[in-house]
């Protein structure tokens, strides 16, 4: 029984230390500025609105022992989610901003060392699963615009459909929408 119980706990150990192994994260950002019609100092003339463009983001969110594990419908990324700890499994994940709600992307981290202090960037991952199909969506509609020569969009509107397949799986779908507006210039 002793035997046992301390192979147990070796493969327990070993396991704790192969998890503990540093992970390199990539993380893709995308960012363009949103025009709101009320902050338009601009008349008619003076801009072109290209289209009305529409991304989106499907993920599937499945609860295992290890936490929730996100995976994009086209397996452009896999993630696990443990309390506030993002692990990106593989790919890359696409984060897409609007000029109001960029907020905290990432922090330089100084730490004391023997010869000389160390800095280090710590990139912010939400651990929100909406929140990353959001963010997913809004790189995807940015790409489209920017493809099209876009200078800005104006009155994005985002929605997300929250599914639940069954007890431990869930699918969040968003859509983005903005118009595409290219500012005349004079020439």
């Amino acid at each position: 029984m002793k035997k046992i119980l301390k192979i147990i706990v070796l493969f327990a150990m070993a396991y704790l230390f192969i998890g503990c192994q540093p992970q390199t994260l990539i993380v893709g950002r995308s960012t363009m500025n949103p025009v709101f019609f009320d902050q338009l100092d601009l008349k008619r003339e003076h801009y072109e609105i290209l289209k009305t463009v529409t991304a989106q983001a499907k993920v599937t969110i499945t609860e295992t022992m290890g936490g929730l594990r996100i995976v994009e419908e086209n397996n452009e990324f896999e993630a696990l989610i443990n309390g506030s700890k993002v692990d990106v499994k593989s790919g890359v994940l696409k984060f897409g901003y609007l000029a109001n709600d960029i907020g905290r992307t990432s922090k330089v981290t100084t730490s004391p060392g023997i010869i000389k202090a160390k800095q280090s960037v710590q990139t912010y991952v939400p651990n929100d699963p909406e929140t990353i199909a959001r963010r997913l969506a809004k790189y995807r509609l940015i790409n489209e615009a920017k493809a099209m020569g876009g200078d800005g969009v104006i009155e994005p509107v985002i929605a997300s459909d929250i599914a639940v397949v069954n007890k431990k799986t869930t699918v969040i779908k968003t859509t983005v929408a903005a118009k595409v507006i290219v500012l005349k210039t004079d020439r």
